[in-house]
């Protein structure tokens, strides 16, 4: 399945693109920054986030990428807005 995630570096709302399956997770770099989210810190994570696309909600979608114990993607959860619960964001019509 062909998906899309925030960039965590140039903050772009669904600008890396990937492939999730069977095999695991297949991120590309960021189409406007270039950046890579394959590698990362080891045990850490990284964030990005986008604004709620609900009408008067002011709250945020994030998405937190988690690393393993060797820097390497192993896996990323879409935060729904604190406020409303969406997980939609605002288009950036880009």
């Amino acid at each position: 399945m062909e998906m899309a995630w925030f960039c965590p570096r140039c903050k772009r709302p669904e600008a890396v693109a990937h492939v999730e399956n069977p095999d695991g997770l297949h991120p590309f770099p960021c189409l406007f920054c270039d950046c890579s989210t394959l590698f990362g810190p080891e045990l850490g994570t990284r964030e990005a986030s986008g604004v709620c696309a609900t009408p008067r909600c002011g709250g945020v979608v994030t998405e937190v990428f988690g690393y393993d114990g060797v820097g390497r993607l192993a896996g990323v959860d879409r935060r729904g807005c604190p406020h409303c619960g969406s997980l939609r964001i605002v288009d950036s019509g880009l």
